[in-house]
Order: C-alpha cells, then structure tokens, then sequence
C-alpha cells in the first residue's frame, strides 16, 4: 500500500516515511495527570520532510468531566 504526502504530493511505502508519536506530560502538585485527547500518529515525509496526520487530531477529544 502506498502513502501520499499531501503538501509535495510525494507517493511511497509506508517504510519510506517516518513516523512520530507527540505526547505531553501535565504536572500539578507534583504529580502528572492524565491527557485529555489522544493524539494520531504524526507522519514525516521523507521529500519535504512536513508532517502530516492521516487523521484529525482533534477528533478524539475525551473530557474529564471537570469543569473550572
């Protein structure tokens, strides 16, 4: 299966690009709380070298249901 690159157009194997996963760390009173969304997989064009998702990343958005 090819993968293409939506800002050069440039079309390739999945194993040609790469692949980053972004994740946060959020610290209050010295301990870390859980993320609120879950965040795609970024992917990295080899040519142009942009990243781009193959899916939204705000699409996942999970609420706590905390509010204030």
């Amino acid at each position: 299966m090819k993968l293409k690159c939506p800002k050069c157009g440039f079309e390739g194997e999945f194993k040609e690009f790469t692949f980053m996963y972004e994740s946060t760390i959020y610290v209050a009173n010295e301990q870390a709380l859980p993320e609120e969304r879950e965040r795609p997989i970024l992917v990295i064009c080899p040519r142009c070298g942009e990243g781009f998702f193959l899916e939204s990343p705000y699409s996942k958005i999970r609420f706590s249901g905390k509010t204030g």
